[in-house]
């Protein structure tokens, strides 16, 4: 049987007060005789100083019991307290640790005041926990596989991570998907790099989240917390489901297409990982990432087209135009992958490229 902990402690001045109020007498009358001022009278109905002896044998004379029962109370009152200062104390580094303010802000919880307390629950709702411990619990093995991932990081905690990566898969609990199907995502890449060439976000968002769902794959677009610095994530939700994860961090068309079929090469190639984590500064494995990349390269520059792909220089923007065009991606793709495999400048054919402001994104 487990012992019964109750979430509040109880001071004797509530007995006390209870019995005073039976019986119809003030406090200041059991201690008329006594040393104890009326500020000392206060401060131990308020639970503030403890009960001494003298205190006791009073109490039992006046009020009945005995003066070990009045000794006990007292003892388990400051007993339950210490408990609760050391649990709130615990709850409070916990919340310190997220990024509350981010989550506030985008209402992915909505505390019902400005209290600590308040924001303790709604965290502990958030992640469906009842204490700070249930949630080191229930998240370590996250918490020890994004601290490796952060670990050459000054910008990622751990915990902020975690935040985002929640979000995703409660975003996901509300979407309807059909079963994973990973064959039927490969013969669809052609359609899906093609929605690249719509230039706003919410217009192609809500048809690549429909079109993804259909081969099990639930796409979440969430802004990350300042102090998680992940892009991008894959994670496998049971047999079925898979969660694509993306943040606000793609400014240009051709970083948010290629880290999106980057991360569907994760989950083509790479689907007994249940959790994929990548983004600035984070420790990822070579070959995997290698093998996204090789992925997502073929998939947006076909291989019939790669020598005529390499003979584009910095004059030739026309040519990148109708290029993109007859391989179905728009031109800033083209430019982005031209600019990686050093065929141009970082800053040149730019103005070919779609700049996405995710302020005014449904998400």
């Amino acid at each position: 049987m487990s012992l019964f902990e109750p979430e509040w402690a109880s001071p004797p001045g509530d007995t006390i007060r209870k019995i005073l109020n039976e019986r119809e007498i003030r406090a200041s009358d059991i201690f008329q005789n006594s040393e104890i001022s009326r500020e000392q009278l206060s401060m131990l109905l308020s639970g503030e100083i403890p009960i001494s002896s003298a205190v006791a044998f009073a109490l039992a004379k006046e009020l009945g019991g005995s003066p070990e029962f009045w000794t006990e109370r007292d003892s388990q009152y400051w007993s339950d307290r210490k408990r609760l200062e050391k649990k709130h104390r615990e709850d409070y580094e916990w919340l310190d640790s997220l990024p509350v303010k981010h989550m506030i802000a985008n209402r992915w919880i909505v505390p019902q005041d400005t209290r600590r307390e308040s924001k303790i629950k709604a965290c502990l709702d958030f992640f469906d926990v009842d204490s700070s411990r249930s949630w080191y619990n229930q998240y370590c093995h996250y918490l020890s596989e994004v601290a490796f991932r952060t670990s050459n990081s000054f910008d990622s905690i751990p915990e902020s991570v975690i935040a985002w990566l929640r979000q995703g898969a409660k975003k996901s609990e509300e979407s309807k998907c059909s079963d994973w199907d990973k064959d039927g995502l490969v013969e669809s890449i052609d359609e899906i790099k093609s929605y690249s060439r719509e230039s706003n976000p919410n217009i192609f968002l809500p048809i690549l989240r429909t079109k993804l769902a259909r081969f099990g794959v639930i796409l979440v677009v969430a802004k990350a917390p300042p102090s998680c610095r992940a892009s991008g994530a894959t994670m496998v939700l049971n047999d079925n489901r898979r969660l694509l994860m993306l943040s606000f961090r793609h400014r240009t068309d051709d970083h948010f297409w290629f880290t999106l079929l980057h991360e569907i090469g994760h989950l083509v190639l790479h689907s007994e990982d249940r959790l994929i984590l990548e983004g600035e500064s984070l420790n990822m494995d070579s070959k995997l990432e290698e093998e996204a990349n090789r992925f997502a390269e073929e998939a947006l520059i076909p291989a019939t087209t790669v020598a005529e792909f390499h003979e584009f220089g910095a004059k030739d923007w026309r040519r990148v135009i109708r290029f993109a065009k007859n391989i179905g991606v728009s031109p800033g793709i083209v430019v982005g992958q031209l600019q990686h495999l050093g065929r141009l400048k970082y800053n040149q054919l730019n103005k070919l490229k779609v700049r996405y402001d995710w302020k005014n994104i449904s998400h």
